[in-house]
């Protein structure tokens, strides 16, 4: 993949080299050469992805062509045209390549803690609230500095309960004995946790992690379409597939939900099934991740694109209302890997934290508290 790249960085360059020179004598000429440069770039791309059979070929190829080829000419004419138009060009051109260095070097470092408060009737009776920990899509192909800062931020908010869901490890293509190297230490950083959570660490399994082992060693209890009552805290865990997760709560998981007096926390990778969550005319805390908070939000429009079929608003990340339920949905740790683009662009990586509790008289809006 890198060879086709650094071809098509090259051959772009080129051609925008051989089509703009000279363009001083004829501004209107180099503008449609320069758009037609742009429209054959974009083509290019999706006839790659498209070959490669991967739309994220497409999405890399696109940002090649944007921060490699075209802002560099953009460059390049604006400092020889000079003038108003010239710098400009110069200014478009290195904020593009400004942009494109802080999602790519500076952004997926900038760990965000987010902070929630869940209040509902179904917790009557607690006396402190309950500190649930949602690490979502680690999605890393080598643990790292980063990773270990991301576990000390997660102990140092000494959660009761940690809920994974999935996506830990995108090895990809890597030789056997470094996939193995990686998952050892990815244990060591669960294992590690200091202090443990109290009521355990729970896992479901994402896209990346869908065929691999559940982790042993590290201390995760894996769940898939099960439920498990937590004793004593007025609340039951619902693990779902990865299948589930995308369709809706199975049949007898929606059952153990409806007959249960607490508060069901369902957790998954995809944030689909939360488009069902009427159908179990029973409040529920919905958490999933997947989305990665799209990656890249634009102002004012957030995520162009979050691969789900949640609405965009609500796949851009947070916590949310849907009807007498909440749906949490983290914008996650990593990236996607493989041949994706590896950036992140207002869209910092995200562990969550949600406290749950019954409602107090001082408690926001009622439809805070369904």
């Amino acid at each position: 993949m890198l060879v086709v790249l650094a071809l098509f960085d090259l051959l772009g360059l080129v051609a925008g080299f051989l089509l703009l020179r000279g363009g001083e004598r004829a501004p209107g000429r180099e503008l449609l050469r320069g758009f037609g440069l742009a429209a054959t770039l974009v083509a290019a791309c999706v006839v790659l992805g498209k070959l490669h059979w991967s739309d994220f070929v497409i999405l890399r190829l696109l940002c090649h062509a944007l921060f490699c080829v075209l802002a560099p000419l953009a460059l390049w004419r604006g400092l020889v045209h000079r003038g108003v138009v010239g710098w400009s060009l110069v200014l478009v051109a290195l904020a593009a390549e400004g942009c494109y260095v802080w999602a790519r070097r500076i952004e997926p470092q900038r760990l965000e803690v987010t902070h929630h408060r869940v209040e509902s009737e179904r917790l009557a009776g607690r006396t402190r609230a309950l500190r649930v920990a949602v690490l979502a899509d680690l999605q890393t192909d080598r643990i790292g500095p980063f990773e270990e800062r991301v576990f000390a931020a997660l102990a140092a908010e000494r959660p009761d309960l940690l809920l994974v869901t999935g996506d830990l490890l995108q090895t990809g293509s890597r030789p056997l004995d470094e996939v193995l190297l990686e998952r050892r230490r990815l244990n060591e950083l669960f294992a590690r946790l200091d202090p443990p959570p109290r009521l355990g660490m729970w896992f479901v399994k994402g896209d990346c992690d869908a065929r691999g082992d559940v982790f042993p060693g590290s201390g995760l209890r894996y769940l898939e379409d099960q439920a498990v009552v937590l004793e004593g805290e007025g609340v039951q865990l619902v693990g779902l597939s990865l299948g589930a997760s995308r369709r809706s709560v199975p049949a007898e998981l929606a059952a153990r939900i409806r007959a249960f007096e607490g508060l069901s926390l369902v957790f998954a990778h995809a944030p689909d099934f939360a488009l069902t969550l009427g159908e179990l005319d029973t409040p529920v805390l919905a958490l999933a991740g997947h989305t990665h908070g799209g990656q890249v939000q634009l102002p004012w429009f957030g995520p162009p694109l979050v691969l789900s079929n949640i609405p965009r608003e609500i796949g851009g990340g947070g916590l949310f209302s849907l009807g007498a339920s909440w749906l949490c949905v983290s914008r996650g740790i990593g990236m996607e890997r493989n041949h994706a683009p590896r950036i992140r662009f207002l869209c910092r990586p995200e562990l969550t934290l949600l406290e749950l509790a019954p409602p107090t008289e001082e408690s926001a809006a009622p439809s805070s508290r369904p």
